[in-house]
């Protein structure tokens, strides 16, 4: 919804400018023509990007996947005792409807479950093991220790990289906004002055 409404807002103010543009072409300084055509490709890539995005159509698909996924477990639910041999069916169901749900991303996880926390689950891992005659460690790390861990932090480079850019997928509109803004001040400064 903010990218449609940046796309709308930027596509008005610079069809606003083109026309003062075109009557006092002073306003803008020599470079307001190139300042121009950078706001217009930055809108017309922003565009670009929304229409990929197909917002509209991953809602749809990830309000399905829900329904699909709520119905299987309430008729599992409500599945009696003596059907249940049957689990080999049920699985493969399960399995079925989980191909079919749209993924998140690492960046996704990697929000979802911080450094600390993921470290927290390794140690109740080794705990647990350690129960068992495996070593572990009696205190909580805050970072990994082990080299099994360690070699798992190559993928979170990746999935920081993932989360840098939905960050900036995010709030790049708030930055097309402001941009837009700033070349209406010379507008109103030229409406108030007249």
């Amino acid at each position: 919804m903010l990218w449609n409404a940046v796309l709308v807002t930027s596509a008005v103010v610079l069809a606003i400018n083109g026309v003062i543009q075109i009557i006092a072409p002073e306003i803008f300084g020599s470079r307001g023509a190139t300042m121009f055509a950078v706001v217009s490709i930055l809108t017309l890539v922003n565009s670009l990007l929304v229409a990929s995005a197909n917002y509209p159509v991953r809602a749809l698909q990830y309000f399905r996947a829900y329904r699909d996924l709520q119905r299987f477990w309430a008729e599992l639910d409500s599945t009696s005792v003596r059907r249940m041999p049957d689990l080999a069916n049920w699985e493969a169901r399960y399995q079925r409807l989980l191909d079919e749900v749209p993924n998140h991303t690492q960046a996704d996880f990697r929000v979802a479950f911080p450094p600390r926390l993921r470290a927290y689950w390794a140690w109740k891992d080794r705990r647990a093991r350690s129960r068992l005659g495996a070593r572990g460690s009696s205190r909580p790390p805050y970072v990994a220790t082990e080299s099994h861990e360690l070699l798992l932090l190559g993928p979170w480079a990746f999935a920081r990289l993932r989360v840098l850019s939905s960050w900036a997928f995010t709030y790049l509109p708030l930055a097309l906004a402001v941009l837009v803004a700033l070349t209406l001040i010379p507008t109103v400064r030229w409406f108030l002055s007249e």
